[in-house]
């Protein structure tokens, strides 16, 4: 977010809230006269430790966290104090003073994150506060080097100087300093509304693992089962109640090279926070609500430093790994950004309740022509709109969206334990993941299991136990976790299909196959998964089945369609025609839609079957950069993505633009730098790559390319600070 819109925001949250007005006014009278100078010999460890707490300061969280130890040793603390309100002496000086470990007034843990709310309560006309939210979002704005704060400069010398430009900023946009607090945290936090009503700030969201590869599916096993989440280091025993040091000290005892700062931010976990267990990189096993407070309990097999958990969804969830919130290489990680959308999450705002405003318009042109293809330049949320367009189609099904093999999958892979298979129908039934019109559920389920056994044989998912009773087969259980996060939970109305040159129409209607058996082969003829999903939706009038095709102008769809292409139009659907391989009749129900996907860099629009084109509704998707609202050392991703595109169209590409999702996730200056280097940079090159001084001259620049060498430079690439300045040279910005 830009600090022009974060400033719109925060009067307008002020504006509507006069709650906000009046607190700010209690704390300040209340506090300014507990800190007067005169008045610190009073303050006792009560007083200081109420003011930490934010339901009592109404400003700021977790200073109890980063300031609790303070009230130790209350003759330093106020020692401190004095020196820090002591107006007659400069505030770098001040500050040296109680910050500088070689000073004899240094006071331990009265930080900047301390001190200057403190400053700002005695006077909040002069003093802004200086915090780690603050000094983030001048380093996101460009105003201040967060880099230089950390290793380069004294505490000293940077604090006032940020504060003088917090001064300088707020009086520019007419906001007070305790107001200014607001726009620094929107732009920190990745848009999140302090002290909103929508979000509970005393909850915070934790992201916890679940061990190395090969055991991770135990341990989550002993998560669902047990309605934990856990850390391991048991011989530590109980760390209740202890600091970050003292933890370390236990290790070091112990001899444990590390885990200690994982394990006591396990222990600052707390109840009615949320926890993510991760599988590493690739999604969440499941969410749950801390119910009660951490204990050590070595009834556990794995893991004895534990918290009690209710489950929010314990189905998994497949993410991308540059998606996955905190830190999941940490065994322990607070998420930190993104508090608002993960609330909007668990409360139903998610995927499950997807807002279909922009696809509504799509899915009249689908409902009449049956066939659109969404066409554009690379990156203009072409996938995404086909993806929204098709479950906004099958959003309401008739009948359940699992079928009897999926449910048998989840149901065991829950348990932990083999079951009965009458006992697994059962639990499908009663928790609504398949629905049936049959006489004989349990029949089928055992059905499918055998099938399932009979046509993999050992690499079957399933393990025959006794008689009529099946486990899950662990040694399968990578395929396990696939299967779960691409076929559990799958919406079987919607199946996908990638074309290339060499797909035909053997892979997409049916042809004659090769297979080996005992040695022989054989020739058999295989249905593909266009027939598939069409005597699918045949025999299931009730719902409507969507053909997602990707990449569908890098087939040859003459070829792949065959004689199907002239059954297409919704004037001859359930026309019979007769197929080349089977000689069967054939045709295409009225409640199959096709959507495809087109990438005009890869073929022009002009280049596509007539055929195809006359079958199809194509809607053109174009860049967005309006969508686009953060901005980077500066630097309005908008305004980039803007004089990109310019550049581009007046060369003479306007199909071969840059679509706003390569930069629609930036968060940084280096997620920028990877995306520039590795994605638009190449894609240019692809799009000059005869006329590297045209990519110089018009596009970008002498400093980004080496038109005479036809190489794009190393400098911008390793250096970060190079590279921003680069930017701003090429495309003033």
């Amino acid at each position: 977010m830009n600090l022009e819109e974060s400033v719109r925001q925060t009067k307008e949250q002020w504006s509507a809230d006069p709650q906000l007005k009046i607190e700010r006014e209690q704390v300040i009278d209340k506090y300014s006269e507990i800190f007067k100078l005169d008045n610190i010999d009073k303050l006792t460890p009560e007083i200081f430790k109420k003011f930490l707490r934010r339901d009592e300061n109404k400003h700021w969280s977790k200073l109890d966290r980063v300031g609790g130890n303070l009230v130790k040793n209350m003759p330093k603390l106020k020692s401190g104090l004095k020196i820090l309100l002591d107006e007659s002496i400069p505030l770098p000086e001040r500050i040296k003073r109680i910050r500088d470990k070689t000073s004899v007034d240094y006071t331990p843990n009265l930080a900047n994150a301390i001190y200057t709310p403190i400053l700002l309560i005695t006077n909040p006309k002069k003093y802004p506060v200086v915090n780690l939210v603050v000094v983030e979002a001048l380093d996101e704005l460009g105003l201040y080097s967060k880099k230089d704060w950390t290793t380069n400069e004294e505490e000293w010398d940077s604090i006032p100087q940020m504060q003088q430009i917090v001064m300088e900023t707020a009086l520019k946009h007419d906001l007070d300093l305790w107001q200014i607090d607001w726009a620094w945290w929107r732009i920190s936090r990745n848009d999140d509304t302090p002290n909103s009503k929508s979000v509970n700030a005393d909850v915070d969201f934790w992201l916890v693992g679940s061990g190395r590869d090969a055991e991770r599916q135990d341990m989550w096993r002993e998560f669902l089962t047990s309605n934990i989440v856990g850390v391991g280091w048991n011989n530590t025993g109980d760390v209740s109640n202890l600091s970050r040091t003292q933890i370390k000290s236990i290790f070091k005892n112990k001899k444990i090279k590390q885990g200690a700062d994982t394990l006591y931010d396990f222990t600052q976990i707390k109840p009615n926070d949320i926890v993510f267990v991760n599988d590493g990189k690739q999604g969440f096993f499941g969410i749950g609500k801390v119910i009660g407070p951490y204990r050590f309990d070595s009834q556990y097999t794995i893991n004895h430093h534990v918290f009690p958990v209710e489950w929010i969804t314990t189905e998994y969830i497949l993410v991308k790994p540059d998606r996955i919130p905190g830190n999941p290489n940490a065994g322990v990680s607070r998420i930190v950004k993104g508090k608002e959308a993960l609330f909007k999450y668990l409360n139903g705002v998610s995927e499950k309740s997807e807002d279909y405003t922009e696809v509504k318009g799509y899915a009249k042109i689908l409902e009449r022509s049956k066939q659109i293809i969404f066409f554009g330049a690379p990156g203009t949320g072409k996938t995404h709109h086909a993806d929204l367009l098709a479950k906004y189609f099958t959003k309401d099904p008739a009948h359940s969206t699992m079928t009897f093999r999926s449910a048998a999958i989840q149901i065991l892979s829950k348990n932990g334990k083999p079951m009965h298979y009458t006992k697994i129908c059962e639990q499908a039934l009663t928790q609504k993941l398949v629905q049936t019109d049959g006489k004989t559920p349990e029949e089928t389920l055992r059905t499918r299991i055998a099938e399932d056994m009979k046509k993999n044989g050992s690499h079957s998912i399933f393990r025959k136990t006794d008689i009529a009773t099946y486990d899950i087969n662990q040694e399968k259980f990578e395929e396990l976790k696939i299967i779960e996060s691409n076929e559990v939970g799958k919406n079987p109305f919607v199946e996908r299909v990638t074309f290339h040159p060499s797909y035909s129409y053997e892979d997409f209607i049916e042809g004659i196959k090769p297979s080996t058996e005992n040695g022989q082969i054989s020739y058999n003829l295989e249905d593909g998964i266009f027939k598939k999903i069409c005597e699918k939706a045949s025999a299931d009038n009730k719902n409507n089945y969507v053909l997602l095709i990707d990449e569908i102008n890098r087939g040859n769809v003459s070829k792949i369609f065959g004689e199907l292409i002239s059954i297409l139009e919704t004037s001859y659907r359930e026309k019979p025609i007769t197929l080349a391989y089977s000689k069967l009749p054939f045709s295409i129900p009225k409640n199959l839609y096709v959507i495809g996907t087109m990438n005009t860099a890869d073929r022009s629009l002009v280049q596509i079957d007539t055929a195809l084109r006359r079958r199809f509704s194509f809607i053109e998707l174009m860049p967005k950069p309006e969508l686009l609202t953060k901005t980077i050392k500066g630097i309005s991703l908008k305004k980039l993505l803007e004089k990109l595109n310019d550049r581009i169209v007046a060369s003479g590409l306007r199909e071969k633009q840059v679509g706003h999702t390569y930069l629609l996730f930036v968060e940084t200056v280096e997620d920028l730098q990877f995306i520039f280097s590795n994605q638009i940079i190449p894609l240019l090159q692809d799009y000059f790559f005869n006329d590297y001084k045209k990519l110089e001259k018009k596009i970008l620049s002498k400093d980004f390319i080496d038109s005479d060498k036809m190489i794009v430079k190393e400098e911008w690439k390793k250096n970060s600070n190079v590279f921003i300045d680069v930017l701003k040279q090429t495309f003033s910005l």
